[in-house]
């Protein structure tokens, strides 16, 4: 699991808020989604898939308040995202399609 804010991309072109989530935070998922680029290069020999998903904002004790995805849609998302998919190595937001690096 990842989030837009750990999009290089995003966060340099001012597409991602900068005062929404800490430093950290963006940090942290940036370092999510590099563990999903070295996975996918070091698994593609022995066709193991692996991707980073952007669920965006889900109702759970730790989202946000207007989250309106219930974690139930956000894990059918994901599992028909990854049945679709064919690729490994890729950053999907549930909703959107790919997200930037």
């Amino acid at each position: 699991m990842s989030s837009c804010c750990a999009s290089i991309e995003l966060v340099a072109s001012g597409r991602v808020a900068h005062d929404q989530v800490t430093h950290s935070y963006k940090i942290a998922q940036g370092a999510s989604n590099m563990l999903t680029a070295l996975l996918a290069a070091e698994l593609r020999s022995e066709n193991i898939r692996v991707l980073s998903f952007d669920p965006g904002p889900v109702k759970t004790r730790l989202g946000p308040a207007n989250a309106v995805t219930e974690p139930e849609e956000v894990a059918q998302a994901i599992l028909d995202l990854a049945e679709k998919n064919l690729g490994s190595g890729v950053f999907l937001h549930i909703s959107k399609g790919k997200v930037p690096w």
